[in-house]
């Protein structure tokens, strides 16, 4: 009897330590649109596809919100001091030149954006960029109220071909410690 009781106290601190990161998940874009609950309401993810009759297709990524009075609003990405309305995902017969995964913890958003440069079968470094969904309340000329903020970048020390392969060894240690 004891030794149960010792197993489901030990079982419940077990549980309480590891809620903070039960919710956090990370996943690549699948559906085409993904209704996401943030710190920021109701965000949708739209994971679109250009056909180009070729091994080179290009998906895109990118989020909105629903405006009850009119047309969504366009959550943008700040890339090199500017925004962008989306990310390219490029694709290859041979490997993915860039790509992203989705990552959720509670109400927080963020994107982890992987590129590199060269040919479809190059391995090279690949370019990790760390986006957070910001809410910019200033309302400063020229800042969307809504935005994915740049928060980390930096190149991978291995050289990959296939970017979702580094995405899949290095986002998790990429995206740690960033608060």
């Amino acid at each position: 009897m004891k030794r149960t009781h010792t197993f489901v106290i030990a079982g419940a601190v077990l549980a309480a330590l590891a809620s903070g990161t039960v919710n956090a998940q990370m996943f690549k874009p699948h559906a085409d649109l993904t209704v996401l609950t943030t710190a920021a309401g109701e965000i949708t993810m739209l994971h679109s596809t250009i056909l180009m009759n070729n091994a080179h297709d290009v998906a895109l990524v990118g989020f909105m919100k629903r405006n009850r009075s009119g047309a969504a609003t366009r959550i943008p990405f700040e890339v090199r001091n500017d925004y962008e309305p989306y990310l390219s995902m490029r694709s290859g017969a041979d490997c993915m030149v860039s790509s992203a995964r989705i990552l959720r913890d509670g109400g927080r958003l963020r994107v982890v954006y992987a590129s590199r440069k060269g040919e479809w079968a190059d391995k090279k470094p690949v370019t990790l960029e760390l986006f957070e969904l910001t809410m910019h309340s200033e309302e400063a000329p020229g800042t969307p109220a809504l935005y994915f903020r740049s928060r980390k970048r930096s190149d991978t020390t291995t050289r990959y071909c296939d970017v979702d392969e580094a995405l899949d060894k290095e986002a998790a240690s990429f995206t740690r410690g960033v608060k």
